[in-house]
């Protein structure tokens, strides 16, 4: 599969959430197809390092983005293991399979487009800069960043601010400024005052900034426009249910709960390219 064929994606999870469900047994795993890093380094144990390596700088960051079931899952452990495929990170595939690729399976489980479509995405890109060989800048998933003034002028419709003084968000009109716990919490609120389109909070906002862990993450991948504010809301708000990743309690063998609603969530409003 390449993004350019993504449309097929589509009809098949339209398939599967009319006849089929998932929940904390299920996974979502990428596998991306990386075959020019037997170009870049000469041996199997130099490319595995490697790999380990500039995974071991953003996994934190990785596994913050996931529910609780993924964190404390022994089908998916932190770190990188070359003899061992239940990890976040499974590297077998890549010299073991004539396919040459690397597994991704920290991802919760989901029939949700925009959610499968962002991560492969991001997979991609993390195998893009192993490639290019260019290292990785270690990230704290706590990490917050300055977001300047996002001013948005809706067709038809009033001139505002979007500003983000963490952790709230604010909008600023030329009257007044109202602050709000959540993005979402503020497109709900205003979209009517402000005569927004109504499309959903990330393209009636112009998919905002959020200045977390992964808008530098996603900044150093080259994840950019829909995928990367799609991630960053959703890294936003998986903190916020579940905390951070801590590595000194990740790791077990047993599953899990997350919250009740995780699974059976509305569907988001569907990004488009």
């Amino acid at each position: 599969m390449y993004p350019s064929n993504f449309g097929e994606l589509k009809a098949v999870l339209a398939i599967a959430n009319k006849y089929g469900a998932v929940n904390t047994s299920c996974g979502l795993h990428v596998h991306v197809h990386a075959p020019e890093l037997f170009q870049v380094s000469h041996t199997a144990s130099q490319i595995a390092a490697r790999i380990g390596v500039e995974w071991s700088r953003i996994e934190q960051t990785v596994l913050s983005y996931t529910p609780l079931s993924r964190r404390a899952n022994g089908n998916c452990m932190p770190g990188v293991v070359p003899s061992d495929r239940y990890h976040a990170l499974n590297i077998i595939p890549l010299f073991e399979s004539s396919r040459r690729t690397i597994e991704f399976r920290s991802h919760s489980a989901t029939l949700n487009y925009n959610k499968i479509a962002s991560w492969i995405v991001f997979c991609t890109k993390f195998v893009d800069r192993l490639v290019a060989n260019l290292p990785l800048e270690p990230i704290d998933p706590k990490l917050v960043l300055t977001v300047a003034p996002k001013l948005i002028k809706p067709r038809g419709g009033i001139e505002f601010y979007l500003h983000r003084p963490h952790p709230i968000w604010a909008i600023e009109t030329k009257h007044k400024q109202q602050e709000f716990a959540d993005l979402k919490q503020a497109w709900n609120e205003m979209k009517s005052t402000l005569k927004l389109p109504g499309i959903g909070f990330l393209p009636d906002f112009r998919f905002p900034t959020y200045g977390n862990a992964m808008t530098q993450l996603c900044n150093e991948l080259g994840v950019r426009g829909v995928y990367r504010s799609f991630i960053e809301d959703r890294y936003d708000r998986l903190t916020k249910k579940f905390g951070f990743f801590d590595t000194a309690t990740g790791g077990s063998d047993q599953f899990v709960d997350d919250e009740v609603d995780f699974y059976n969530e509305p569907l988001l409003q569907q990004v488009e390219r």
